[in-house]
C-alpha cells in the first residue's frame, strides 16, 4: 500500500487481503520463533556435537553416526575446538566415494554387456570367424566367396567394437582397483558395513569369459 491513501479501488481488494494475511504468517512466525529460543534457554536440552547428523533427516547421515566416520573434519572436532585440534591429519571416511564408485560401475557393467552381445551378434550373424591370439591381437577370417567391400566393412566394425570393449574394460578394471582402495581404508577406520563388490566383481569377470571364448 502506497503512504498516505486511506482508500484504494476495489480492483486491489484481493491482493490487499493476501498481503494482510502474509503480514499474520510473519508476525506468528516471529513469536514462535521466540518462544522457541525461550524454551531452548531455560528447559532445553543440550545440542549434540554433530547437531546436522539427524538420522531422520539424512539417510547418509544415519550412517555416519553408525560408523562414526565423518564426510568432513570439522565434525571430527571437540565443541569448543582445542586451539591445537590434530597432530596428525586424520583419516577421513572414503564411504561416498566409495558409493559413488559403486554406481559408476553399476553404471557401465550393463553397457559393456551390450557391447559384448552386439558383438557376438555381429560375428554370428556375418557367418564370420573371428580368433584372438595369445598376445591378443585379434583377426578376422571372412568366407572366400564375400565381397570384398563387405568383407572390410565387417573388419572395421568388429575392430570398433574390440576397441570399445577392451577401452571400456579397461576402465571399469580401474573402478574395481579404486574401490577396493576405499574399501582398505574403510577397513582401516574400522568402518561397520561396507559396501562390497564381489556380485559386480563375477559379473565382470564372466563378461570378459564370454568375450575372450
Amino acid at each position: 500500500m502506497p503512504r498516505r491513501i486511506s482508500d484504494y479501488p476495489d480492483a486491489f481488494a484481493g491482493w490487499n487481503l493476501i498481503s494482510s494475511f502474509g503480514s499474520i504468517i510473519s508476525v506468528v512466525a516471529t513469536w514462535l520463533f521466540l518462544y522457541i529460543v525461550y524454551v531452548q534457554l531455560v528447559e532445553g536440552k543440550a545440542a549434540s556435537r554433530y547437531p546436522w547428523l539427524t538420522p531422520q533427516f539424512y539417510s547418509d547421515s544415519l550412517q555416519t553416526l553408525l560408523n562414526r566416520s565423518y564426510n568432513s573434519l570439522e565434525w571430527a572436532l571437540s565443541s569448543p575446538p582445542k586451539p591445537h585440534a590434530f597432530v596428525s591429519l586424520p583419516l577421513q571416511s572414503g564411504l561416498p566415494e566409495l558409493l559413488g564408485i559403486i554406481s559408476d560401475i553399476n553404471y557401465w557393467l550393463p553397457a559393456l554387456e551390450g557391447l559384448i552381445e552386439q558383438f557376438h551378434t555381429l560375428v554370428a550373424n556375418s557367418d564370420i570367424n573371428v580368433i584372438t591370439e595369445a598376445n591378443g591381437d585379434m583377426s578376422i577370417e571372412v568366407p572366400a566367396d564375400m565381397p570384398k567391400e563387405e568383407a572390410n566393412y565387417l573388419r572395421k566394425r568388429v575392430g570398433v567394437i574390440d576397441r570399445l570393449i577392451n577401452t571400456k574394460g579397461s576402465d571399469i578394471h580401474t573402478l574395481f582397483e579404486q574401490a577396493e582402495a576405499e574399501q582398505t581404508k574403510l577397513k582401516a577406520l574400522n568402518t561397520k558395513d561396507i559396501p562390497q563388490i564381489s556380485k559386480q566383481m563375477q559379473a565382470f569377470i564372466d563378461l570378459n569369459k564370454s568375450y575372450k571364448n
